[in-house]
């Protein structure tokens, strides 16, 4: 079967951290993974990606990124089954490992071992019009 979509751009949405004095040699933190899969309303025939990851309040640091992508409709129609697989093996696999690297540049540049995140196993999206995944 040939792609349903093809990537098309990312930006990010937001950028978001603040760190302590004293942080931790090789801080560990945990994040909530935030999600949403829409129609584009500012491109036509384009699917609006949002991936967004928040730390967890007993983190050593604070960090909120959200990355918008948008991936161009190459047929006409597209069946939610079709959606919700390239959502969950390309779309936010991608997108994680955008705001991942993201995270690992910021965290060294404020003076930190970089923080480096784990991916996800797997993602679990069924995207409808507006739908959302929390992680």
């Amino acid at each position: 079967m040939s792609e349903a979509y093809v990537f098309k751009e990312s930006i990010f949405k937001k950028i978001y951290t603040e760190r302590p004095v004293k942080v931790p040699d090789k801080p560990q933190i945990e994040v909530k993974i935030e999600g949403q899969v829409l129609e584009s309303k500012s491109r036509d025939n384009h699917l609006e990606v949002h991936l967004r990851i928040v730390s967890l309040d007993d983190c050593p640091i604070d960090i909120d990124l959200e990355v918008v992508a948008f991936f161009e409709r190459l047929v006409e129609e597209t069946d939610l089954s079709v959606m919700a697989d390239f959502v969950n093996r390309q779309a936010l696999p991608t997108l994680f490992t955008i705001i991942r690297q993201q995270i690992i540049v910021l965290t060294s540049q404020m003076g930190m071992s970089p923080v480096k995140l784990n991916a996800p196993h797997q993602y679990n999206v069924h995207p409808e019009a507006g739908s959302t995944l929390d992680g």
